[in-house]
């Protein structure tokens, strides 16, 4: 190393001189001397010697040279105060001829005038150099050479590293940036060297950034006197804020056109549009372009009749409240729609606006309509409903969500008594149950029903309500996490069993063999199933009484062939027997009984069953 780089920068901070100002004094471009002190170039043994005399040092201060000759002025030259030296002058105007003095007052004079144009001079630029530094943009002139002669504050913001504004003075946009961050800029800087055009904000990178910010570009050339461009000056706005604000909006718009909803925004009384989404073709089946005027496009006879139901019509000469609003509309394919709409307001330079979003509502309301009408037919049915959502992961929390209005008629029970509340904890709620109405001898089996997880289940239980005894019938399922529940009263079909039941001991006691079947069923599943056979008739047929009781099929076996025919006539249409029937039974031995059989139709609560008593005769 021949020179000492470090000590170069050193002395220059020490003497309180910048990069350009020794240039000056050297007579040297700006980047040479930035060069020097960063070891990128090494300066002749003459500008050794001349940077030695301008720092006041030795030459072997600064460098490794010791044999080059020692300046003697050893200090920085600075400008004088012209006004002293002519008033030192004047002092001695004695010594002085008069045309001396003269020409030498007429030179202070222009020296005062060359002074006083230097201080407005450097107003000018340093007003100059303020309102470059007020610009909101990245500034900087470049000669011919592609050389960075001037700069705004706003430049150094993407220098890199610990460069500063007047490192890159005097230096290539290359040497700091490297070519990667300016090739979007080089080729305009190129064009208006060479085609001595302008370039008006064109979109680029901004260097020094990574890619991460934009900017729009603008160039000026700057020509001679010859119309040959010497310089350009270039600015560079960052327009990231509002790139990604424009690029936010344009995905936004994206989404809401893919959506099945209608945005809009408009002015009113004018109907001016400033935004209508892609949903309004699916809604109204017409385009958002076109020139529809909000809402003539819309107001078809059916949305005209309800919008003046609602007070609203004709909008466009109002500001509507904002809400929610449903109307019909008719769609231009010809079908009825149901739409919500709702409206809000906003200003938008100083004028109230409109904004909202239409929803086509038509398969919600008729939706609706139908879980009406099934809730009809439910209150009108012998079944009452309800639905709990299970509160907790254990389901022993629910909150109940629907109860059919019959269920007072069905279940005889004021579901208020303990549904009330809403959030009711299952063990309490199988308590007030338990304690409050079920018949206390079904309170086990009701308690063991209760607490089994397993779904769906079912039971009957006798219910004590307001005095009287109710069988109901519960089935209850559980779908993910809600209950289903159905009550039924079937006090009248428990009525009937027992009835029948009694019959049937009746039946039993009897010495002669009864068959009974259900003759409903019978006629209209065309098949006879028996529903009871008495103990006498393992007599009679001497077989055992479960195969009896299995099938009429097994019994018929029985009757001798000439006599089935006869006999099943009887058995497919009782009503039309005249009441009894004599025919014989073929034992498995080959010994013939004789029988005399009486047939009989019975209404047990409403329900007819068909009979057969046989008897054994001779």
């Amino acid at each position: 190393m021949l020179v000492f780089h470090d000590k170069l920068k050193e002395l220059r901070k020490a003497h309180k001189l910048t990069i350009n100002q020794v240039a000056d004094y050297l007579g040297k471009f700006r980047h040479t001397i930035s060069n020097w002190e960063k070891s990128k170039t090494v300066p002749s043994k003459t500008d050794v010697i001349a940077m030695a005399q301008l720092y006041g040092v030795k030459v072997s201060d600064i460098s490794e040279y010791n044999d080059l000759p020692v300046l003697t002025s050893g200090a920085i030259i600075k400008d004088k105060n012209i006004d002293d030296e002519i008033a030192s002058l004047e002092n001695n105007i004695n010594n002085i001829s008069d045309t001396n003095t003269l020409a030498l007052k007429k030179l202070h004079n222009e020296f005062k005038l060359l002074l006083r144009d230097k201080r407005n001079k450097n107003k000018e630029i340093r007003r100059l150099r303020a309102s470059l530094n007020s610009i909101n943009e990245i500034l900087y002139i470049k000669d011919k050479n592609r050389i960075i002669r001037k700069t705004n504050d706003k430049f150094a913001n993407i220098l890199p590293g610990s460069y500063t504004k007047d490192d890159a003075l005097g230096s290539k946009s290359i040497d700091f940036f490297g070519l990667k961050e300016i090739k979007d800029i080089v080729p305009y800087e190129n064009e208006v060297f060479e085609k001595k055009i302008r370039v008006i904000d064109k979109e680029i990178k901004i260097p020094g950034t990574g890619g991460a910010r934009r900017g729009l570009l603008s160039i000026e050339p700057i020509f001679d006197d010859y119309d040959n461009v010497i310089e350009i000056a270039v600015s560079i706005k960052d327009i990231t804020e509002i790139v990604e604000n424009v690029e936010r909006m344009r995905l936004l718009e994206e989404i809401i056109n893919k959506l099945n909803n209608r945005v809009w925004i408009v002015v009113p009384h004018t109907g001016e549009y400033l935004f209508s989404s892609k949903g309004t073709k699916y809604i109204y089946g017409f385009t958002p372009e076109g020139d529809e005027k909000y809402p003539d496009f819309l107001l078809s006879d059916v949305t005209k009749k309800d919008f003046i139901k609602l007070g609203l019509y004709p909008f466009k000469n109002n500001i509507i409240d904002p809400g929610n609003y449903k109307f019909r509309i008719r769609h231009k394919d010809g079908s009825i729609k149901w739409i919500n709409q709702s409206i809000y307001h906003a200003q938008y330079k100083g004028k109230t606006i409109l904004y909202g979003i239409d929803f086509d509502i038509t398969e919600d309301v008729n939706r609706y309509r139908k879980l009406k009408e099934l809730d009809n037919a439910i209150n009108y049915s012998n079944e009452a409903v309800w639905t709990a959502a299970c509160a907790s992961a254990e389901k022993q929390n629910f909150v109940y969500e629907y109860i059919s209005d019959n269920f007072y008629r069905i279940t005889g029970i004021k579901y208020e008594n303990f549904f009330k509340g809403g959030n009711n904890n299952w063990t309490s709620f199988q308590k007030k149950i338990l304690d409050g109405y079920i018949f206390p001898e079904d309170r086990v089996k009701a308690k063991k029903f209760f607490s089994l997880a397993k779904y769906p289940k079912e039971i009957d239980l006798r219910f004590q309500v307001e005095g009287r005894i109710k069988w109901l019938n519960i089935k209850i399922n559980l779908i993910e996490d809600t209950f289903y529940g159905y009550a039924r009263d079937i006090s009248l079909r428990k009525r009937q069993e027992e009835e029948l039941k009694a019959a049937l001991a009746t039946f039993d006691a009897a010495d002669e063999v009864i068959w009974l079947y259900r003759y409903d069923d019978a006629e209209e599943s065309g098949k006879i199933e028996f529903i009871h056979v008495n103990k006498f008739a393992e007599t009679l047929y001497e077989m055992p009484l479960g195969n009896l009781s299995k099938s009429m099929d097994i019994s018929r076996e029985k009757v001798h062939k000439d006599d089935r025919k006869k006999v099943n006539e009887i058995y497919d249409s009782p009503e039309k027997s005249k009441g009894s029937l004599s025919y014989r039974l073929v034992m498995d031995d080959g010994r013939v009984k004789y029988i005399n059989a009486h047939w009989f139709i019975k209404k047990i609560n409403n329900i007819k069953y068909a009979g057969i008593i046989e008897k054994q005769s001779g």
